[in-house]
């Protein structure tokens, strides 16, 4: 099981390959109280006041209580990151992760309008799933040999789904 595992993450480009490794490893420890939500959620307040530097870049690997929404978030998010370092920026992690750092740096700016949002796990997936699907605009994605949608319409679809999706826990 451990080979296969590695095997696994060794399919993945390294930006993304470091953030799934860094996602897994935040929800599990905090699934398993080892770490607390509240010690990594971004709060200007620790961030300036109590030097907490960490939670500028830690909230993003958090996709909140392990269920169906933050298994559909990591999904989405492996699923375009891979292909986005692997073609769009092929042989240019460091740009890829310069990307995902602008990103980060915009939601935190964005932060500043919106208080409440103290987990941008999310926001990482959404912008990634629109980058993609503006640079596949054109491509037809299969959804469960049901519905074929373009790749631009693929950002839509996740909003619009996680929005009606009820998180559902998985029972320790």
């Amino acid at each position: 099981i451990i080979i296969m595992f590695l095997n696994f993450l060794n399919s993945f480009p390294p930006v993304t390959r470091g953030f799934l490794i860094m996602s897994i490893s935040v929800n599990f420890l905090c699934f398993t109280n080892i770490l607390k939500p509240m010690n990594i959620f971004l709060n200007y307040k620790l961030v300036i006041d109590f030097f907490n530097l960490w939670r500028l870049f830690s909230h993003i690997f958090f996709f909140g209580q392990i269920g169906v929404k933050s298994f559909f978030y990591i999904f989405f998010f492996i699923r375009y990151s891979k292909a986005l370092e692997n073609f769009s920026f092929q042989g240019r992690g460091e740009d890829y992760l310069y990307l995902l750092f602008t990103g980060n740096s915009i939601m935190l700016l964005l932060k500043l309008f919106v208080p409440s949002a103290n987990f941008l796990g999310p926001g990482i997936t959404f912008m990634i799933v629109y980058i993609w699907g503006k640079k596949n605009a054109q491509q037809l994605i299969n959804l469960v040999d049901i519905l074929h949608i373009k790749g631009s319409s693929l950002p839509f679809l996740l909003m619009i789904s996680s929005h009606f999706m009820k998180q559902k826990n998985i029972k320790a």
